[in-house]
């Protein structure tokens, strides 16, 4: 069934405020210390990708015309949905600048030129050929149209599959940072709690709707042949890859929180596990509610 545009709009706007949490707490704590830069890397580069293909299909394949992920022509839905990739995109160039602008030297964290170096390179071979596609190239040009299928045959066949396997490796990334801080007793540090609770719910939902909101043509494949993996490999290649990243990051987002409270110290809410994610201890003599910083009474 498909997604109505005003429920798009709720969830464009919902996600645009669930990365809130995190943006504002690194902003007032002016520290990125617990946040592993691997992650928000590997989430930003996932994020891009997702851009980069819905961007791809609107504006640069305008011409050529689509049987998958985009309406012929695009809809106002298919721009609602190139508006969740950009939102989410932006969201992670703001956390990834952030956490560069106030990071700091230590040994379990990568040198943030090479943090920077990585997404430009990852740039030249997804946005910007799009980008410049989309402003200088001739359309009318017969060779075009192969320079296009060239770009979605890459995207498709190994760039995607790559970036998926990304999702794994950055909870894992995130996963030895909480571990780390907790051998070392320093808490949860500019990681927000709030924030990945509110994210495990609403990607979770994300992730199932979006069924709902890509185009891929069922009709065109015979009823016996649906149940086949030749058919489910198309499908994941086509629109199915939207699903699973937005599925997996809701169950890493899960999978961090749940690790996070179990090393989070919680003396100051008796260990009530509600409160300890929407009043955190930055393990300076400080709670933070939602991204604020106030200093203890006492």
């Amino acid at each position: 069934m498909e997604v109505p545009n005003w429920l798009r709009v709720v969830f464009l706007i919902l996600s645009l405020l669930s990365f809130q949490p995190q943006i504002a707490r690194l902003y007032h704590r002016r520290d990125s210390a617990g946040i592993s830069l691997y992650y928000v890397l590997f989430n930003l580069i996932i994020a891009t990708e997702l851009f980069s293909i819905s961007f791809f299909h609107i504006a640069n394949n305008r011409y050529g015309g689509t049987d998958s992920f985009v309406h012929d022509p695009p809809s106002f839905g298919d721009l609602l949905n190139l508006a969740q990739f950009t939102v989410v995109w932006m969201a992670w160039v703001i956390i990834l600048a952030l956490c560069i602008i106030y990071s700091h030297t230590t040994s379990n964290q990568p040198n943030p030129s090479l943090i920077i170096s990585i997404y430009i390179s990852f740039l030249l071979i997804s946005i910007i050929p799009l980008f410049t596609d989309a402003l200088f190239a001739d359309t009318t040009d017969p060779y075009h149209k192969w320079t296009l299928g060239f770009f979605s045959a890459v995207h498709m066949l190994f760039i995607n599959p790559g970036v998926f396997l990304l999702s794994f490796l950055a909870i894992g990334a995130q996963a030895k940072e909480i571990l780390h801080r907790h051998h070392n007793n320093e808490g949860v540090g500019a990681l927000s709690l709030p924030g990945l609770a509110v994210q495990t719910l609403l990607f979770a939902l994300l992730a199932v709707t979006w069924s709902g909101r890509l185009v891929f043509h069922w009709d065109n494949v015979p009823v016996e042949s649906r149940i086949n993996w030749s058919v489910f490999v198309f499908w994941f290649q086509s629109v199915g890859f939207v699903l699973f990243d937005y599925g997996v990051f809701a169950i890493g987002q899960g999978v961090l929180l749940s690790l996070a409270l179990r090393h989070q110290a919680v003396a100051l809410t008796g260990g009530n596990t509600w409160p300890a994610i929407f009043f955190q201890s930055d393990g300076e003599g400080h709670t933070v509610n939602a991204g604020e910083r106030a200093p203890l009474l006492g």
